[in-house]
């Protein structure tokens, strides 16, 4: 399918420019990054017979785009993301790419959805939520530069060595095993961490739980460590000797069913490497 590289460009709060983009200025608004070159095709395209087709700028490193590029100078409820931004040619040469449009547009996005529940247009909202937004961006895994995770409960977690991969082998588990209604019925995974303030110290629980038809009494007699095999559910056995090792025999699991299978791992806090001497 045959697509535009560059049309009309609209005006916005704030026109970035080639020389924001050589110096990867970083905006204390930056909602979105770049970090192509300044790519200019000849105006003259096929027709531009003997002349080089494309001026290539490079430059090191990335920048950020503002939240000013997103919203319209003069139409309060409009906001753009991709190549209409506001933008110079030269600038518009970078942020073309669809990298750079996808997290622009993920931006725009969830400051248009926020600012219309709260009743705002968009300026006003950048203008009074522009922190919130940063941070709701990075909990979408997004890359804000110049902005650092604020939520004290992800903080929180940085006292946890927990092991790499904890939660993947029951989350294989239910993609490979759950079975759920019929109909348009879809799987469902969430994984929920808690953190417990105990008389006997901090502790982390961290859950898997899916919405298929549950365990079966087999399975839940022998991960629960009233019998055990060594022949079946080998993963789940495995993860919970490694972590027994890892944390000299600390780590509570717990599998029950719940509208679905749910797994719960209580780890303690440690102050250095989980297996540590001296932890």
């Amino acid at each position: 399918m045959a697509g535009s590289r560059e049309s009309r460009r609209l005006v916005g709060d704030y026109v970035l420019t080639e020389n924001d983009i050589l110096a990867n200025r970083v905006f204390e608004d930056g909602v979105a990054y770049g970090g192509w070159p300044m790519d200019e095709h000849t105006a003259g395209g096929f027709w531009a017979k003997g002349e080089i087709s494309s001026k290539v700028r490079s430059f090191p490193g990335f920048y950020s785009i503002p939240y000013g590029c997103y919203c319209s100078k003069n139409i309060e409820n409009l906001m753009m993301a991709g190549r209409d931004i506001s933008a110079t040619k030269l600038a518009m040469g970078s942020t073309r790419v669809m990298g750079t449009c996808a997290v622009g547009g993920e931006a725009a996005g969830i400051a248009a959805a926020r600012a219309a529940m709260l009743g705002m247009t968009p300026r006003e909202y950048g203008k009074s939520h522009m922190e919130e937004l940063r941070q709701e961006l990075l909990k979408n895994d997004c890359y804000v530069m110049g902005c650092r995770n604020k939520d004290e409960r992800d903080l929180a977690l940085n006292d946890w060595n927990i092991p790499m991969l904890a939660a993947q082998t029951f989350v294989e588990n239910s993609i490979k095993y759950a079975k759920v209604g019929g109909g348009d019925s879809a799987l469902l995974i969430e994984i929920q961490t808690n953190l417990l303030e105990t008389e006997n110290g901090r502790y982390l629980n961290l859950i898997v739980k899916d919405n298929g038809q549950g365990y079966g009494k087999e399975i839940l007699d022998e991960i629960n460590g009233q019998t055990e095999t060594g022949k079946k559910n080998i993963g789940i056995n495995n993860l919970k000797r490694r972590c027994q090792i890892l944390y000299g025999g600390k780590v509570e699991f717990t599998f029950y069913n719940s509208n679905g299978t749910v797994s719960e791992m209580i780890f303690p806090e440690v102050t250095g490497k989980a297996g540590e001497k001296g932890e």
